[in-house]
């Protein structure tokens, strides 16, 4: 039981999320960005992957649209 809960703890760590495929994206002040709601247009970030970095710049904010 402590092994199943030690290897989802591991799985959950940040760094293996990104080997996993996943990105995270930094804002402009520097910090987690978790929404696409608090982006403006020309704002600077920066994409974390798991083998470095990318910074890019917000180009347009695409809302999802709300579920029926």
């Amino acid at each position: 039981r402590f092994e199943v809960l030690a290897d989802r703890l591991a799985a959950a760590h940040p760094q293996q999320v990104l080997r996993r495929g996943y990105a995270w994206v930094l804002g402009p002040t520097g910090h987690p960005v978790m929404s696409a709601g608090v982006l403006q247009p020309g704002d600077a970030v920066e994409a974390v992957f798991a083998d470095g970095r990318a910074a890019a710049q917000v180009t347009a904010i695409m809302p999802v649209p709300p579920e029926h």
